[in-house]
């Protein structure tokens, strides 16, 4: 019975696991160096991309052979930290012709030789995320992620106050939280933007998660910045949004 059961588990002392478990080293190697080394097309970027992630998968699975259910949720897990990743750092995410990223150059279509830019398109004055935080993220997709990184930050606050453990938690995502809502509220004024940039369900579900203390320190910031603005032209902000420029010389 205990041979049975050690031969049921993977193990590195057996020869086909450490094969497996090698190639499956070798295939996320090859997912993610390539594309930082050899500045190819993004399409080859893509393809290198996702064939050593397959293929780290598929190896990840014979590995673990015969535990397969060891296997599946081991491939399972690399498609999905793969997936994530490349969906907050990368172009690879690409669904019949369009590309899913977070960042807003990374959402834009694969670059071709052939191709003209529409007009107007490389001017000056041309901004393709008006309402963007310095450029990067546009305002729906950054206050989306706010919603469950808030709930993050709450619940360990929460926590501490549930069992008493661990107060530097607690002490650490409130920080957050506050910081959060001054920086952008101050931030949001400062600029000209409408509340949470527009952001209405995004702002009413972070405000239920935080029982009032984020929409009150936002409001509050986002008052003081209609009074007090801050406006640098170093910054991201101003940088990345023509009318800024036009409008506060």
């Amino acid at each position: 019975m205990k041979v049975a059961d050690v031969a049921s588990h993977p193990s590195l002392h057996q020869p086909h696991t450490l094969i497996f478990f090698i190639a499956t080293l070798v295939c996320l190697a090859v997912a993610v160096l390539p594309p930082l080394f050899l500045k190819r097309d993004r399409s080859w970027e893509r393809r290198v991309a996702w064939s050593g992630t397959g293929g780290a998968a598929l190896c990840a699975f014979l590995a673990s052979v015969p535990d397969w259910k060891l296997g599946i949720g081991l491939s399972l897990f690399i498609w999905g930290m793969t997936v994530f990743t490349a969906y907050f750092t990368t172009p690879y995410i690409k669904i019949r012709g369009k590309i899913y990223a977070f960042h807003i150059q990374d959402s834009q279509p694969d670059p071709s030789p052939a191709a003209t830019a529409p007009p107007g398109i490389d001017g000056r004055d041309y901004d393709r995320a008006p309402d963007s935080y310095g450029g990067s993220v546009t305002a729906i997709k950054l206050w989306w992620l706010g919603v469950p990184t808030t709930a993050m930050f709450a619940f360990g606050v929460v926590g501490y106050f549930i069992d008493k453990e661990k107060p530097w938690i607690a002490a650490a995502g409130g920080a957050v939280i506050v910081l959060a809502a001054i920086g952008l509220g101050h931030g949001d004024a400062s600029w000209g933007y409408p509340v949470a940039r527009g952001q209405r369900v995004q702002f009413a579900i972070i405000s239920i998660i935080t029982l009032g203390v984020f929409t009150v320190l936002y409001l509050i910031a986002y008052r003081a910045g209609s009074r007090w603005p801050l406006r640098l032209e170093q910054s991201f902000e101003y940088r990345a949004h023509p009318r800024h420029q036009k409008r506060y010389p």
